[in-house]
């Protein structure tokens, strides 16, 4: 009779921990990961576009200003994110010039810009952003 009580305990025991694994997995939802990125994305797509629609910014560019390029990223980059950028040629394939901390995620986007009526330069703005 008392092993029969034991055996129910463990039962139970091991039925809880099942379920109780089966939440933990159900509550670390991958999609969760991937709106993050998706919104980082976001984020920097405005930022590159805003930059490109601005003419001193783009006069900046056209200049190879980098200080400048970053300073204006600094501004609208949300506190949460670290970056870096890089102003390269098209063609380049423009690679990131800082280290990274190797368990982050890096998002990166790019857009191409014209420089001014004085300085008819195409270049290639490039964020890489990743969390603090």
């Amino acid at each position: 009779m008392k092993k029969r009580g034991w055996t129910r305990l463990v039962e139970a025991i091991i039925a809880i921990l099942i379920i109780a694994s089966a939440l933990i997995v159900l509550m670390q939802n991958p999609e969760k990961k991937k709106q993050e990125g998706e919104y980082i994305l976001e984020i920097e797509k405005s930022i590159l576009n805003e930059l490109a629609a601005n003419l001193d910014m783009r006069q900046k560019v056209a200049e190879r200003n980098e200080t400048a390029v970053k300073d204006f990223i600094r501004e609208r980059i949300p506190l949460f994110l670290n970056f870096t950028a890089r102003i390269c040629n098209l063609t380049d394939p423009c690679s990131i010039n800082v280290k990274i901390p190797q368990d982050r995620e890096i998002y990166v986007s790019d857009v191409m810009v014209s420089g001014t009526f004085k300085n008819m330069s195409w270049s290639k703005v490039k964020i890489f952003a990743w969390r603090k």
